[in-house]
């Protein structure tokens, strides 16, 4: 069952573009508290979070999912110290651009599918002009 999810992904994977053009969600955003204060930056091609406990640096990714407020990220790489594989990024309040941004690091793309909340990471985020 699991080889048919991860099938399943691949395919989704090579058929998404993978790169995010979106202004929106371009850019840098700032974390805090223990365990997520931090940066996390998204280019139309690659992204980078660094936080205490974890460091995602210049890695490329595919976008699963998409809608006007949200973007999940698959990592396609990540190196050793990055213990994250899927970000997914909300903006809960469009009318206050920089503020009202929350981010779920899964370490896994099963993980992601069932919403395994103790699992993953969940941080508040405000984008930096």
């Amino acid at each position: 069952m699991h080889a048919f999810i991860y099938l399943a992904l691949l395919f989704s994977l090579a058929a998404n573009a993978g790169t995010d053009s979106n202004p929106t969600f371009i850019g840098r955003y700032q974390g805090g508290g223990r365990a997520c204060n931090g940066q996390l930056s998204i280019s139309a091609q690659q992204l980078s979070w660094h936080t205490p406990y974890s460091l995602c640096q210049h890695l490329p990714y595919k976008i699963i999912q998409t809608s006007p407020h949200s973007r999940v990220y698959y990592l396609k790489q990540r190196n050793n110290r990055c213990r994250y594989r899927v970000l997914a990024l909300t903006h809960h309040n469009p009318s206050l651009p920089t503020t009202d941004w929350e981010l779920i690091a899964y370490q896994s793309f099963p993980d992601y599918q069932a919403h395994a909340l103790p699992k993953a990471l969940a941080c508040a985020l405000n984008k930096l002009p």
